[in-house]
């Protein structure tokens, strides 16, 4: 999932906010109704001569991509598991963040080369999932009693979970109540002690 990182990464702009508040359905499906504008709009350019047949498949289109967005949120809201998921492996949510940022990429594409704004909401809800999935991944090794061999969070990652400011948790580094390597990057054992102290952490 590292390479997937860069198009699913948790917004500085909107940490220390409820995350409830920023992610509402009503955005998440506005933001999504513009990408999938921008994306029909691109899809055009290169092939003009399939307008016709796109538009008509663009109401379902994008009724099936709001359906998945809003999945998403509830498992990056820590409200659920995917739905379909539950009883499947982490291998199965992993296909599903990796589909899912492979769009968030060409929809970011797709909104540049339109002069759209770039999505703000898309990539902070893909960051969200895939702190919880990373969460995940490390409970079910140690259940496993397997190495955990890519075990970090940063602290845009925690500030995320937490609702905190990022000033927030730099201060608590700072403090040392979080210790860190040399990258900046908090081992996740020693990230969820803290998080599960704090009051807002949503998972």
């Amino acid at each position: 999932m590292a390479q997937e990182g860069a198009r699913g990464r948790v917004q500085p702009c909107l940490l220390g906010q409820p995350t409830h508040r920023v992610l509402t359905t009503g955005r998440l499906k506005e933001e999504m109704r513009l990408i999938n504008k921008a994306m029909l709009n691109t899809l055009n350019l290169f092939e003009p001569q399939a307008q016709q047949g796109r538009a008509q498949h663009k109401h379902g289109f994008d009724r099936c991509m709001e359906t998945a967005a809003m999945q998403l949120r509830q498992y990056a809201l820590g409200q659920s598991d995917i739905p379909g998921l539950l009883h499947t492996g982490l291998e199965e949510v992993c296909g599903v963040l990796r589909d899912f940022s492979h769009f968030s990429a060409m929809a970011q594409t797709a909104c540049r080369l339109q002069g759209f704004a770039e999505p703000v909401l898309l990539p902070h809800l893909l960051g969200l999932a895939m702190v919880r999935y990373k969460i995940e991944s490390y409970w079910q090794e140690e259940v496993d009693q397997e190495p955990n061999d890519a075990g970090f969070l940063s602290h845009d990652e925690i500030a995320a979970a937490c609702e905190l400011k990022l000033t927030s948790l730099r201060n608590a580094v700072s403090r040392g109540e979080l210790s860190q390597s040399e990258a900046g990057l908090v081992p996740i054992p020693q990230a969820l002690d803290w998080m599960l102290t704090r009051q807002r952490c949503l998972f």
